[in-house]
């Protein structure tokens, strides 16, 4: 993950997804898990809240997984 001007980047190493493509998400995830990102693959924007601070992660695997269905999808 990178992180600057209030932005984050997201994108898995390739050893966690070796075998296909891993989405790239841009946006922002905040401390109660509320989160805007985008992907570039089927130009998804994904937007929403969990209203919990017990997991942070728990928004990017959500959008990762929300990715990886759209992906799947449209192949």
């Amino acid at each position: 993950m990178q992180y600057g001007l209030g932005l984050m980047r997201i994108k898995m190493p390739k050893i966690f997804s070796p075998f296909t493509a891993s989405p790239e998400l841009i946006g922002h995830s905040g401390a109660t898990s509320a989160f805007l990102f985008h992907s570039d693959i089927g130009g998804i924007l994904i937007a929403g809240t969990l209203n919990q601070v017990d997991n942070q992660a728990r928004p990017v695997r959500l959008m990762l997984n929300l990715v990886n269905l759209v992906n799947n999808a449209l192949n």
